[in-house]
């Protein structure tokens, strides 16, 4: 089982002026919380959205318009007989 480097998708996401980073599986799907300083006066929670692979499930990430972000998996075999 493998994660990403903290301290880079910190820097991805202060580089871009991003609030959430979706990314493909490293087997541990999961919203993380990033507080990430941008100034002294701006601490600001940012999201790492996991993803997990897709053996047995599909994944998918969802932002409602105030800005929650969602994790959610389905069961790839339910439409199969």
């Amino acid at each position: 089982i493998m994660d990403v480097n903290q301290d880079e998708v910190k820097r991805v996401i202060k580089q871009y002026n991003v609030d959430v980073l979706l990314h493909g599986h490293t087997h541990r799907p999961a919203i993380h919380d990033l507080p990430i300083d941008d100034t002294a006066t701006d601490a600001k929670t940012r999201h790492r959205v996991v993803l997990g692979d897709w053996d047995r499930y599909g994944w998918y990430g969802d932002i409602d318009i105030q800005g929650n972000v969602t994790l959610h998996k389905f069961d790839l075999s339910a439409g199969q007989r």
